[in-house]
């Protein structure tokens, strides 16, 4: 569960988004990373929110006015625009994969 600074920091980002819509999905998107596992860290920049975890697990989420961009693994290896629930699907889906790539690598 995300704690307080968390959600502060999820919805204090998200106000760039002007679509309420998106913006929901936005804050969708950042709570589910960060339930994947206690060691994903977020970490607010002015344009964007990096989660951080374990075995090189990385998301960057970068919010604009009517959509959002995920960036998953190391230097953007995928790119995903979220303007409505099946690019949340396909962005949530991805993640999960990648953060499961890297436990099944620091387990080998």
């Amino acid at each position: 569960m995300p704690t307080a600074e968390e959600t502060g920091m999820i919805e204090d980002i998200s106000g760039r988004i002007a679509n309420a819509a998106i913006k929901e999905l936005f804050v969708k998107y950042c709570r589910e990373v960060l339930l994947f596992s206690e060691d994903i860290s977020p970490e607010l920049t002015p344009f964007e929110i990096r989660f951080n975890g374990p075995s090189g697990f990385r998301a960057v989420v970068s919010p604009y006015r009517e959509l959002f961009r995920v960036s998953i693994g190391a230097a953007g290896a995928c790119d995903i625009r979220v303007s409505a629930k099946g690019g949340l699907i396909s962005a949530l889906d991805m993640s999960l994969n990648h953060f499961l790539e890297c436990i099944e690598r620091e387990d080998s």
